[in-house]
């Protein structure tokens, strides 16, 4: 018995012997240092590429707030221009001139004021981050009307940026790329501009063969609803056949004031004049 059991214990440690010899080379195997060209530990380079992304992530953030900004700043600008981008019918009262041959594409200005109000968000954010492409005129607008508009912004060049080693912040780590694209759902009915522009075509077939005496009654008496003659809150002038309007939607909207150079609410207003001659 004594000799099994001397037997059976030489064997056990025979086979602790072997394992922990097989470990050990398998140990030796797995941390060899590496011998090609670059030499590196692992961590550095999967931690720098994992800030990285978390950095790309809050760059998403910033734009979907400054689209947000532009978007609402956008149809500020829309309404209180009269749908134009520029007056190319011409102005009155400071309000650009509607007539049955002239009268704005409103979808195609809401886009150009969007791109023009988010250009100098994304600049300064290419300004901010040298190791970062971040374009401007990056997006095609597309605008979706339901019961509200949303506004869609597809990326036409994604933001690039370096990824540089955390312990070699002179060496290239890699290259990350993303699109990024914005979805801004809106308060606001774009339907509007068409409903009035007939309305006001309406009025002007009313009143345009009116005398210059009887103008202004024929105006004022067949005059939409919701509809104010004369500039915003100020009294009617009518000249040179021409008068100027203002239509309030009982909704406002956040956008930037140049008189007090914040960022307020403010309500929208369609300011627009029309020609009666």
């Amino acid at each position: 018995m004594k000799y099994l059991k001397s037997k059976k214990a030489q064997l056990f440690n025979l086979g602790l012997v072997g394992i922990a010899t097989l470990a050990l080379i398998i140990a030796l195997i797995l941390f060899k240092p590496y011998e090609g060209k670059e030499q590196f530990q692992v961590g550095p380079k999967q931690f720098q590429m994992f800030n990285s992304f978390q950095e790309s992530e809050k760059h998403l953030f910033y734009i979907d707030q400054a689209a947000k900004l532009s978007a609402q700043q956008a149809i500020y600008d829309l309404t209180s221009n009269a749908g134009f981008y520029t007056s190319r019918c011409g102005t009155y009262q400071n309000y650009g001139l509607w007539n049955e041959n002239c009268y704005p594409d409103y979808e195609l200005n809401l886009k150009i004021y969007l791109t023009q109000n988010l250009n100098p968000y994304l600049t300064e954010l290419d300004n901010l981050l040298p190791e970062t492409r971040v374009f401007s005129n990056n997006y095609e607008i597309s605008l979706i009307q339901k019961d509200s508009l949303n506004v869609i912004g597809t990326a036409v060049q994604p933001i690039k940026s370096i990824i540089s080693r955390a312990d070699q912040p002179q060496n290239l780590a890699g290259r990350y790329h993303i699109y990024p694209s914005f979805s801004v759902q809106t308060d606001y009915d774009l339907e509007r501009f068409p409903i009035l522009i007939n309305q006001a075509f309406d009025l002007i077939d009313l009143c345009q063969d009116k005398t210059d005496n009887d103008l202004e009654d024929c105006i004022l008496d067949n005059i939409p609803d919701g509809w104010e003659p004369g500039p915003c809150r100020k009294p009617v002038v009518i000249q040179n056949r021409k008068c100027s309007f203002c239509y309030y939607t009982g909704k406002q909207i956040l956008t930037y004031n140049n008189t007090s150079d914040k960022i307020e609410f403010r309500p929208i207003a369609y300011k627009f004049a029309l020609d009666f001659s």
